[in-house]
């Protein structure tokens, strides 16, 4: 079984009954709304339940002199769940202390390596300033998923190959029209659960059947290359799989039925699409609840750690 967009459009067809054929709801229209749906709706679900469902990783590097940082564009809520500082030519990682704005200025601002930080707008800035390229940040926030967009806009990997500096995917649908070189797009995979391998990489040369990157653009810490034959490259910001667990495609199917019920006005399918979607999203969540069954054993109580090891 197949997850694209246009497997989610002929779910909410079939089951909305709805005109579909009218301009007012033609496919680009459905997949917006299903975008907004997906976004308001089923992540806020997703992240309620299971917060570390969209955890992803960013790294920038320290600049010398430089205190701000912005916080990546994808985060929801522009929020992030931790700062780290990784030192360059060593194996240091270590979480910052976050301070408040207003005790920003009891803290010292002279030393190199950062200890703390504060958040200002959109932007981390660090405490103290680093004075030296010392190494990196790490971001560690919840990612939103990308905005729909239909398969056509995209293109499958078949293959790659790599020299000392590039990868060369080759592909199966010709994107030249619409991208070239500079152009910015993500690695999606295809396979369950449809994660980001990259985001937002420079293509370095494109033509009708290959598309060319720099290697350190999508290799990861073992410097293996992540995207694979049967993953997707999209322009930044879409995808043509919804970045959800599978449960969850029709569920989203079903939040576009009940917005198009909404905007024809018909009460009685109306009631009787919400009921169905109250019911879907309820048994979703549970099936996303635990996401692993066991759990670690638990020593409470005097006495019980010298029983537990004996």
């Amino acid at each position: 079984m197949s997850y694209f967009v246009e497997d989610l459009l002929e779910s909410i067809k079939s089951r909305s009954l709805a005109p579909i054929s009218q301009s007012t709801f033609d496919d680009a229209k459905l997949i917006t709304m299903a975008t907004e749906e997906m976004k308001l709706g089923l992540v806020s679900d997703l992240v309620g339940i299971r917060e570390d469902f969209f955890l992803t990783e960013e790294s920038t590097t320290i600049i010398a002199g430089v205190a701000d940082y912005s916080i990546p564009s994808r985060s929801i809520g522009n929020s992030l769940k931790q700062v780290f500082f990784v030192s360059s030519g060593s194996a240091e990682k270590r979480p910052l202390v976050r301070v408040d704005h207003e005790r920003a200025q009891f803290y010292s601002t002279s030393g190199n390596s950062p200890e703390k930080y504060y958040l200002l707008g959109d932007e981390v800035v660090l405490l103290p300033t680093p004075q030296t390229a010392i190494g990196a940040l790490l971001f560690v926030f919840a990612a939103n998923p990308s905005d729909l967009a239909a398969t056509s806009t995209c293109t499958k990997i078949t293959g790659a190959s790599s020299t000392a500096t590039h990868t060369t995917f080759t592909v199966n649908t010709d994107l030249t029209s619409a991208l070239s070189v500079g152009s910015f797009v993500d690695f999606l995979s295809g396979a369950s659960p449809y994660k980001l391998w990259k985001y937002k990489k420079a293509i370095t040369a494109i033509t009708s059947t290959t598309v060319e990157f720099l290697i350190g653009d999508v290799i990861n810490a073992a410097s293996v290359v992540e995207p694979v034959a049967n993953d997707y490259i999209c322009p930044t910001g879409t995808a043509n799989i919804p970045q959800l667990p599978i449960s969850h495609h029709s569920i989203l199917a079903q939040m576009v039925v009940v917005r198009l019920m909404e905007s024809l006005g018909d009460l009685n399918k109306l009631n009787s699409a919400k009921m169905t979607l109250a019911e879907m999203r309820s048994n979703g969540l549970k099936l996303i609840k635990n996401r692993v069954e066991s759990s670690p054993e638990k020593i409470t109580g005097r006495g019980q750690l010298r029983n537990y090891f004996r």
